[in-house]
């Protein structure tokens, strides 16, 4: 397993501190929220090939390769998975714009939380919704494989703000109706922790492993991770009788201090 860090855990201010921080700790990954690695410019999402050499450069002069980009529709609350035209219109043309910029930073990964945009409306018939989401997501997916990416989607517990993809289970049968090579699942630790799935997570691997394409080691509502070492334990080490070698993340809220126990907490388990 590789580890990296979402730069969700620090202000735009302190990148070079933390990255110097990662680099000293022997973590290779970084996953980036785009506005948080572009905090200079007006849309993040339409950064330029030279404003992205110039962030992959920055990173790499710390050791540090991008590898998954999270917070997609961060700014674009109009953005709807099951909304009217326009809501579906927009929500399409910016994870779009995602993908594009992942393409341009040489980012394989994407992971869809986004819970206040994806909600099913109340009422809402579960077969129109079904169609909504085909389309859509099939649509996404079209667009990400065209750019040598995969869309991977997260469950979002319902505390979130969310009643759709809630469970780890919710979230398998959905790719599993999809049916598209490029959208595939972000397994993730706090929303397992929340739904108590952890306490099924070799039986639920067995179905979920092999479409996994990224995996964040996180806690509850993006707390800090160490006080759930348990859990981390019990998730990393299913993940390794596996043969888990792709990247897992740290994800956390804004907590710089918190960073150096976060990582020790995983390498105990890599």
């Amino acid at each position: 397993m590789k580890l990296a860090v979402s730069n969700i855990a620090w202000d735009a201010n302190d990148q070079d501190k933390a990255y110097a921080l990662l680099r000293d700790q022997g973590v290779a990954g970084l996953e980036i929220a785009p506005g948080l690695l572009l905090p200079g410019q007006v849309d993040p999402l339409k950064a330029d090939m030279s404003a992205c050499a110039q962030a992959k450069d920055q990173a790499s002069r710390f050791g540090l390769q991008l590898v998954s980009m999270q917070s997609l529709l961060f700014g674009a609350p109009q953005a709807q998975l099951f909304g009217d035209s326009h809501g579906q219109a927009i929500f399409l043309s910016t994870m779009t714009g995602a993908i594009e910029l992942a393409s341009r930073l040489d980012i394989p990964n994407l992971v869809l939380g986004s819970p206040k945009q994806r909600g099913i409306p109340d009422g809402m018939e579960f077969d129109l919704a079904k169609k909504m989401w085909r389309k859509s997501l099939r649509a996404i997916g079209d667009v990400a494989r065209s750019h040598g990416v995969v869309v991977a989607l997260e469950p979002n517990p319902a505390p979130y703000g969310t009643n759709f993809m809630n469970t780890l289970i919710d979230t398998m049968a959905v790719i599993n109706d999809v049916e598209h090579p490029a959208i595939l699942l972000n397994l993730d630790l706090g929303a397992m922790i929340m739904t108590g799935e952890i306490s099924k997570i070799d039986d639920l691997l067995d179905e979920a492993f092999h479409l996994v394409h990224h995996v964040h080691v996180s806690a509850p509502y993006l707390e800090e991770i160490t006080p759930h070492a348990r859990e981390v334990g019990v998730f990393l080490d299913a993940l390794g009788r596996r043969g888990w070698q792709k990247w897992i993340s740290i994800e956390m809220r804004q907590n710089f201090d918190a960073l150096m126990p976060s990582i020790a907490t995983c390498l105990q388990h890599l």
